[in-house]
């Protein structure tokens, strides 16, 4: 087995493990596969409502098996899922296809004119895409090329102060 491959795996143990202790340590992750395996779990763990604000839902992540599955299982359990995303989502992909079955389930939303920034310590501005479930889990990319963002599996403030967000711009 390869290095890569070993590494991954070993991600994945680490997050499911944060995840099924409700732990309140911030992860790391840089990569579409990370990216992938930090959703399955908060997929998997969340039972009510996760929020995602993104580009366009990139297949590199989400036509993940464990994605899709961990996402079937959350909408089969009743969860809801809005989605506010700045492009189209490929309606010929594996996740247009899944998110058909659940209409009751699924909103989704265009973002027009909306941007949502990260200040960092030297100043500089970019732009970030975040998820959150539950008000207790979030993960925020802040760079949205490498897919690289810190998350959460229960920490409530971060949580709240994103769903607020993201709620006020999705009603408008």
């Amino acid at each position: 087995m390869c290095k890569a491959s070993i590494e991954l795996m070993l991600y994945a143990e680490y997050i499911r493990e944060l995840a099924d202790n409700n732990s309140a340590d911030i992860f790391h992750n840089a990569g579409a596969q990370y990216a992938s395996i930090v959703f399955a779990n908060i997929f998997r763990k969340a039972k009510y409502h996760v929020r995602i604000y993104s580009k366009a839902m990139n297949q590199k992540v989400t036509a993940n098996k464990d994605y899709l599955k961990e996402l079937r299982g959350f909408l089969d359990r009743g969860g809801k899922l809005s989605v506010m995303v700045e492009d189209v989502i490929d309606p010929q992909g594996k996740l247009s296809t899944l998110l058909g079955y659940y209409p009751d389930n699924v909103k989704i939303k265009p973002n027009v004119g909306q941007v949502f920034n990260y200040k960092d310590k030297s100043g500089e501005t970019y732009p970030v895409h975040f998820a959150t479930a539950d008000g207790q889990m979030f993960r925020v990319e802040n760079d949205v090329n490498g897919h690289k963002a810190r998350g959460s599996f229960n920490q409530v403030d971060d949580s709240k102060k994103l769903e607020t967000l993201f709620d006020k711009v999705f009603s408008s």
